[in-house]
């Protein structure tokens, strides 16, 4: 078989498939398919390409193939060297064979110790600098927070202050420990099997837009909405989760419980895996240290120096990721309550948050904290160090971006023909102050007047800043159903006069006053009812039925019976339902029932809604599923926040128009679900006519009038969603009739498919 083998190069990523660089020869062999072996390779380069270093990997491809569809074999008993052996057995003429060495670690020591001997040597224009990790983390502790004592390498420090020295031990020349060698040497000699590399090959991350975007059917509760501080803490409890790794295999674990770090275990990036550190050092209170970053490779040690505590990390190339290759985790001694590598930069990341809530923390509490939490004691300087840099990334970032929104604003306007922007400032001591920013795209605005269901949800959410500020929101539906976001605004707070702003910009630019049966649906914030009494007091205005059981349920009814009672009557359709609903409330609890007539059930009740909107929403679910997309954008500064939000409302409408493309159908999916729903419970009623388009449907010892020339049943499902509900669909099925034709414009595909399409090709 003929083998054109390139050698003395290194494979590296090179957009969609591989570049071989650095090679130093190609040589064209033919050998007998039994002699291409793992040794024979080895051999050719000892002899033929004078290379003494060992195989780290063997790449290769049949001739006609890209650099993308390469493949590599790793040992002598891998699959993929079975493969190469049968390519002459499958008629291929040319196999291209990439050899890529394992650097010799004898040379890297002799170029290590030349390097001694020079003075200021200038850089090459390839080395690396001290640490290139410049992926941010995923871990619980921010990744600014290894870089953190940059910030405070202008200060006088000295080796007795306890201050946080420098935590790298330079030995890439020998250094102070030569413990450090020995890993280096014992790493580079460690090769993974095949198992180790797990489904991390090639792995696609997953769509960080994962929200339910649509509304639950009638058989779910939807959730109490929490509270502000509640959700602060399922915020933070959810990014302390972020970093969790979702492999199979064996060699993965909990990131969050010991050991923390295990052999094969693998990483993103050079911090990510310095973090992992960072909290097995701060868990387990073992102080370690690591020998200078280098661009590919990191090596640790217990800071006794008669500890046997081993771990090397280094960048695995078949992977492209970072992999734990040595891994020796016992130590010979007793637990420490000094760690090295908690400094002052680590400090500012673990409190950042906590500080943007409360500025006036001190650093008393901080250094309690960090003893209470961890059992680990920290000098009160170094605490106020880390407090300080703290407060200024938040302060700096904040007020630079909050000085740019006029900036911001113009730039908006060239780049977004027909946007409707707002910025108002208000005077405090004779300087101009932020108020206000409102900003509406055309496309989300035109979209929503051509192509929208007229219902719209109104909420508000407190930006997790150290400044007091909210975000205001108006959120639609769209063909599907979904969440379809408008219009949103940055206030100092959420009041009369801020609502009564936004409502009163949303009216202007929406042309909401010649809109006929507009509906509106919000929670019973005073401020927000208020606005819409005064700007749109001809509006249908829903309360969200999920706020008012939240409320009812405080009054002392949080049994799982009141909560089934409270959505019976939430969900009825008619007036004859809702009052029996009611009667088994008060048959249950007569001061459940009286306390939840206070809170006026025809503002949340299915059995009286305007049929016109054609939406039966008794929530504000999708505008609190707005919120949620949006809430890691909502601890960002003002800027980054409003373009974070633009990016997701522009990537959600691409998405849309990507699967409404692919849709061959007249309705949406949804649609066609609850169509064929219908269908299924069917089974149990039978038609009579009365005339070309009245219909009695009986149902078990009901009877239900179906007229199909107004699309109504006197169930009113039909009239409130514009799909057939299930006794339309009988009489469908007896006149042989499809149930599509029957259903509403506003759950037609067409509508769906130009809703998106026009703010995605318009936004890019």
């Amino acid at each position: 078989m003929k083998l054109k083998i390139h050698f003395g190069g290194s494979m590296k990523k090179d957009g969609e498939g591989y570049a071989y660089v650095g090679e130093t020869g190609t040589k064209n062999v033919e050998w007998k398919i039994d002699e291409i072996t793992w040794e024979r390779f080895s051999l050719f380069c000892k002899e033929d390409s004078l290379i003494r270093a060992p195989i780290g990997l063997l790449w290769f491809k049949f001739e006609k193939e890209e650099m993308k569809d390469l493949r590599y074999a790793y040992d002598y008993l891998d699959e993929e060297m079975r493969i190469l052996r049968s390519a002459g057995k499958l008629g291929v003429d040319v196999v291209e064979v990439f050899v890529e060495h394992i650097p010799n670690t004898e040379q890297d020591e002799r170029s290590c110790s030349d390097e001694d001997e020079e003075v200021d040597r200038p850089k090459e224009d390839d080395e690396p600098e001290e640490s290139e990790d410049e992926n941010p983390t995923i871990q619980d502790i921010p990744a600014e927070i290894m870089t953190g004592n940059e910030a405070a390498t202008g200060e006088n420090q000295n080796e007795n202050d306890d201050v946080g020295d420098e935590l790298v031990v330079d030995a890439a020349d020998g250094g102070s420990d030569s413990r450090f060698k020995s890993i280096f040497d014992e790493g580079m000699k460690a090769i993974p099997d095949k198992e180790a590399y797990g489904e991390g090959i090639n792995e696609e991350e997953k769509d960080d837009d994962s929200e339910d975007e649509r509304a639950p059917v009638d058989v779910e509760y939807p959730d109490t909405p929490v509270d502000s501080e509640d959700e602060w803490e399922g915020w933070n409890r959810e990014r302390r989760g972020k970093g969790k790794v979702k492999e199979k295999d064996k060699y993965h674990g909990d990131y969050e419980k010991p050991p923390y770090i295990w052999l094969f275990q693998k990483f993103n990036s050079g911090l990510e895996f310095k973090d992992q550190l960072l909290k097995y050092s701060m868990n387990t209170q073992y102080d370690v240290k690591m020998a200078k970053s280098e661009s590919w490779r990191i090596a640790v040690v217990c800071s006794n120096e008669k500890c046997k505590f081993r771990v090397y990390c280094s960048v695995e190339k078949p992977i492209n990721r970072w992999m734990v290759k040595v891994c020796h985790m016992k130590h010979n001694h007793g637990k420490s309550s000094r760690i090295s590598m908690l400094k002052q930069g680590v400090i500012a990341g673990l409190f950042r948050e906590e500080l943007r809530r409360n500025v006036n923390l001190p650093a008393s509490a901080i250094k309690d904290a960090i003893k209470e939490r961890y059992d680990i004691v920290v000098p009160i300087g170094k605490c106020y160090r880390g407090r300080h840099i703290a407060l200024g990334t938040i302060l700096e970032a904040q007020t630079t971006q909050f000085g740019k929104l006029w900036d911001y604003e113009a730039e908006l306007h060239r780049s977004n023909g027909g946007i409707s922007t707002e910025l108002c400032t208000r005077e405090a001591n004779g300087v101009q102050m932020f108020d206000c920013f409102y900003i509406c795209f055309k496309e989300l605005r035109e979209s929503w007047k051509s192509c929208c269901r007229p219902v719209i949800g109104l909420d508000g959410c407190f930006l997790k800043w150290d400044l007091n500020g909210d975000l205001l929101a108006a959120v639609g539906r769209d063909a599907d159903n979904r969440m379809f976001p408008i219009a949103w605004a940055v206030v100092r707070g959420e009041n009369k006069e801020t609502w009564g702003w936004f409502v009163k910009k949303l009216k202007m630019d929406l042309d909401l006053g010649n809109v006929k049966d507009l509906t509106i649906i919000s929670d019973k914030q005073k401020g927000l009812v208020h606005a819409i009494q005064l700007e749109l007091s001809d509006a249908e205005h829903r309360m969200c039925a999920r706020h008012i059981y939240a409320n009812w349920k405080k009054l002392g009814f949080a049994r799982s019976e009141f909560k089934s009672l409270f959505w019976g009557v939430a969900y009825s359709y008619t007036e004859g339902e809702y009052e029996e609903k009611l009667s088994l409330l008060e048959a249950y609890n007569v001061v459940a029932h009286q306390e939840l007539l206070k809170t006026d059930p025809k503002r949340w009740c299915r059995a009286y809604f305007s049929v016109d909107s054609h939406c039966p929403d008794v929530h504000n679910n999708l505008s609190e599923s707005f919120n949620r997309t949006i809430k890691m954008a909502r601890a960002k500064p003002v800027i980054t926040m409003l373009e974070d939000i633009r990016r997701q409302a522009m990537k959600r409408n691409s998405r849309w128009w990507f699967m409404a493309d692919k849709w061959d159908t007249i309705v949406t999916p949804i649609t066609l679900a609850l169509l064929e729903k219908a269908r299924i419970a069917k089974k149990y009623c039978s038609t009579l006519r009365s005339s070309s388009s009245l219909h009695e449907v009986n149902e078990c010892d009901n009877g239900y009038t179906v007229n199909l020339a107004t699309h109504q049943c006197a169930c009113r499902r039909w009239d409130l969603t514009g799909i057939p509900c299930k006794h339309a669909v009988c009489v469908f099925d007896d006149n042989q009739e499809d149930p599509v034709k029957y259903t509403s414009e506003v759950s037609s595909r067409n509508l769906s498919f130009f809703l998106s399409m026009t703010f995605f090709v318009h936004m890019t």
